[in-house]
């Protein structure tokens, strides 16, 4: 393939690994409260009108305050001594550089009389350890036991070049100029041929410069060549078909079994470095990882996808440090890797020729350049034109950040349901399940920067939820657990007679996302209404909602294709999006409620609602005051506001712009939290003892409103509003605050209108958890965007 579809060339690009990131210019790291660039960038990024434009806006943006930068791959720090880097590249680096200073010496040598034989023995000891230096490099790309007996023509030459050195070169060099006629015939031959095999085939990347997550790579870099020009689109469309080239190819399977063994190899090294995998999970995701969970492994194609996730509730020096072992051992097997495959062409290089290029290799292997002449297969370079870089795909490595919602939700939800195939970690169908529920509600609402391809995630839906699977249904009986007696007009409809199981187990998982999103097991009125409304929708709208027209579309498309089956994936269709009515009728009455209780966003509350409000805040106030807590009795305790009400409370106080605060997460109920400092207080004893007579003696008291409280399944006191109400479309007695106890957590404080809040930090900490917990995708988006909100409030220093 020396030419794509479009006629455009393909050639292979530069193999030098490479780090990326943003190094300081206008900002130093230091300076902890110059938080103005995240303000820029944040703000650059709202005003664009789609993800590909917001990415351009932000990055022009950050560059105003920082550098874009590459450099050669560093080990990190794991302690507080330099790590010492023995890679065959680290090795090679030295070795050339040990002969680039000898070059050095011995063309501008010193005075006749003071090169003795004493300096020429010195000289000829640096020539051989540099030459034995680059001899070990050389064994290196032998390590790997599969590829041990090749035939390499450029590690045959430098192997006879390095021989010819050491075996009467060095020897026989008595004078500075010998030296240099050594370097001339011999040496300069040996570090060019070496270099060739240390860039090799592939690249190492290893990019810090995303926000979210770190993205470490294998890949093979190509550049698109056009007269007419390289699009995005152009770069994105080559990649994928090399991509599928390089992996799919009918005579490349020695790819994929080369690459199933580096998953296991990676796995096992991360697993010994931390055995109990209380830290670090590892484990392989996307399409490949889900046709080994359907055991149909021969349909996963393209590159290795994984994740590594490291324990987010680490302290944070203690995750860096990991991070930093972590990363080590990455780059490490990667730089291996590349070795490796380096080998694995040239022991295959006429099918790689023949899979990428069309055509066998003109010279035999033992030609010297046979190598090169694979290398460029791709190259034309009489018709330079204009260049777009591309790639093809080995390996992808992510690692979410620390403070990322990711980090959260891969920890919590895809690490306790892994499973394992041929000693790989894979995802469980509950993650898939969830992906690609989110995937096609992201198209309903018109977030998607591709809904035409909701019909091929329905289908793969299909695909995991309709598997005969004990582990499958094994996760859909926990699901249910916890919906019996709460649901019971929702559960009727999942135990129909007849009820195919991949409707069943949709139905069971969507239920359990909305209950644990929605808190319905502290609130018994808004449970049963949910139960209702859901079956009543089932009655009057399932089949009748019409799709969205870009998802329309595609559903038309692949329709005619045969590829979409209205009877099976047209029921998972039809039942999303009466989920996706759901949650859109519940988000608004969640505003209704919020506005109900004086929180309203929209616009200023009614003399009622301001009412009812102050009727909240003084019953807030009467248990702060109440628990007598003074400076002169510190029990380690602290009394705060969180969640919802808390954001609020920071965007009335600081007069946040009328249109952030109408996208804050309504304030369904008022989390109250108490925060213990130390880790080995027993919750249940401080509730009761600080919360439970204080509570008591207010509610008893009948000057005060007669609030219902009860004691929750997780041991929170939760608290109801004396009487049912009509809240906008709904009639039900709403919860109105919970109030937990909490270990090990000292957070700070900022006191709003007489009312203890949780600081700005604090707050964002806490929508950082809640929304990588909430697997429901209208009410994550919520907190998401609230959490966004709050980051961004959060850079108002000055």
């Amino acid at each position: 393939m020396a030419t794509d579809r479009a006629e455009r060339l393909v050639e292979l690009g530069s193999r030098a690994d490479s780090a990326i990131g943003w190094a300081s210019s206008d900002v130093h790291p230091m300076q902890s409260l110059e938080t103005v660039a995240q303000r820029v960038v944040r703000a650059a990024g709202a005003q664009a009108p789609d993800p590909a434009a917001r990415m351009q806006a932000e990055f022009d943006a950050l560059n105003r305050f920082y550098v874009f930068d590459a450099w050669e791959p560093e080990l990190l720090r794991e302690n507080e001594e330099a790590p010492k880097d023995t890679s065959p590249v680290a090795r090679f680096d030295a070795a050339r550089r040990q002969l680039e200073a000898l070059r050095g010496e011995v063309s501008h040598p010193p005075a006749p009389a003071l090169v003795t034989p004493q300096y020429v023995e010195r000289l000829r000891e640096r020539l051989r350890a540099a030459l034995l230096e680059l001899n070990e490099v050389r064994l290196s790309f032998y390590a790997y036991a599969e590829t041990r007996n090749v035939q390499v023509p450029i590690l045959q030459r430098v192997e006879f070049l390095i021989a010819a050195c050491l075996q009467g070169g060095v020897d026989a060099a008595v004078a500075p100029a010998h030296f240099v006629n050594l370097f001339h015939n011999q040496v300069d031959e040996l570090l060019a041929e070496l270099t060739r095999a240390v860039e090799g085939l592939a690249k190492v990347q290893m990019l810090y410069s995303i926000d979210s997550f770190y993205l470490f790579r294998l890949l093979v870099p190509f550049r698109v060549v056009s007269d007419l020009g390289v699009s995005r689109d152009d770069r994105t469309r080559v990649s994928s078909e090399l991509t599928g080239l390089l992996n799919n190819g009918p005579d490349m399977a020695w790819v994929s079994t080369w690459l199933w063994s580096k998953m296991v190899e990676l796995a096992d090294g991360l697993q010994a470095m931390d055995p109990n995998q209380e830290n670090v999970i590892f484990y392989l995701k996307g399409g490949r990882a889900q046709a080994y969970l359907l055991d149909v492994p021969h349909t996963g194609e393209n590159d290795w996808d994984t994740s590594i996730v490291i324990n987010p509730g680490l302290p944070a020096e203690y995750w860096y440090a990991t991070f930093n072992q972590v990363h080590n051992f990455v780059l490490g097997k990667l730089r291996q890797f590349k070795q490796e495959f380096f080998m694995l062409v040239t022991a295959n290089a006429n099918d790689v020729a023949i899979a990428m290029a069309g055509k066998p290799l003109a010279h035999p292997l033992n030609y010297p350049e046979a190598l090169e002449e694979v290398a460029n297969l791709f190259t034309d370079p009489e018709d330079p034109g204009q260049q777009g870089s591309c790639k093809a795909e080995l390996i992808d490595i992510g690692i979410p950040r620390r403070d990322s919602v990711e980090a959260i939700e891969q920890w919590n939800h895809t690490g306790p349901d892994l499973l394992h195939y041929n000693d790989v970690p894979i995802p469980g169908h509950r993650y898939y399940f969830d992906e690609y529920v989110a995937m096609v509600r992201e198209a309903f609402a018109g977030r998607s920067p591709s809904p035409q391809k909701a019909s091929k995630r329905l289908r793969r839906l299909y695909d995991v939820v309709s598997q005969a699977s004990t582990d499958l249904d094994a996760v859909v009986a926990r699901a249910r657990l916890g919906l019996d007696g709460l649901l019971p007009l929702a559960l009727s409809v999942v135990d129909q007679p007849h009820q195919p199981p991949y409707v069943s187990r949709t139905l069971v998982l969507m239920l359990e996302q909305f209950a644990e999103a929605y808190s319905l097991w502290s609130d018994p009125g808004l449970a049963a209404l949910f139960d209702n409304r859901f079956y009543f929708d089932f009655q009057n709208e399932y089949g009748r909602i019409p799709y969205p027209d870009p998802v329309d579309q595609g559903l038309e498309k692949d329709i005619r294709a045969g590829a979409f089956d209205l009877n099976t994936h047209g029921q998972l269709l039809q039942w999303l999006l009466l989920f996706e009515k759901l949650s859109n009728l519940f988000e608004g009455h969640f505003a209704d409620r919020a506005a109900f209780f004086g929180f309203g966003q929209a616009q200023p509350p009614t003399a009622a609602e301001a009412g009812r409000r102050r009727q909240l805040e003084e019953f807030i106030r009467a248990l702060y005051t109440g628990f007598g807590l003074t400076q002169e009795q510190e029990l380690e305790v602290q009394f705060a506001i969180g969640g919802a009400c808390a954001a609020w409370l920071h965007a009335d106080y600081t007069g946040m712009a009328p249109a952030q605060k109408r996208a804050l997460d309504p304030v369904r109920f008022i989390e109250l939290k108490l925060a213990c400092r130390r880790s080995n207080v027993n919750p249940a004893l401080v509730r009761d003892a600080l919360i439970g007579p204080v509570l008591q003696a207010y509610v008893a008291n009948p000057a005060n409103p007669p609030f219902a409280v009860q004691l929750g399944e997780d041991g929170a006191f939760e608290v109801f509003w004396p009487a049912e109400e009509n809240l906008g479309h709904f009639a039900y007695h709403p919860l109105v605050l919970r109030i937990t106890v909490d270990r090990e957590w000292w957070p700070e404080l900022a006191f709003i209108w007489g009312l203890p809040v949780l600081s700005l930090k604090d707050l964002v900490r806490e929508y950082v958890h809640e929304a990588g917990m909430t697997t429901e995708w209208g009410r994550r988006e919520e907190l998401k965007q609230t959490l966004m909100i709050l980051r961004e409030q959060l850079t108002r220093f000055e």
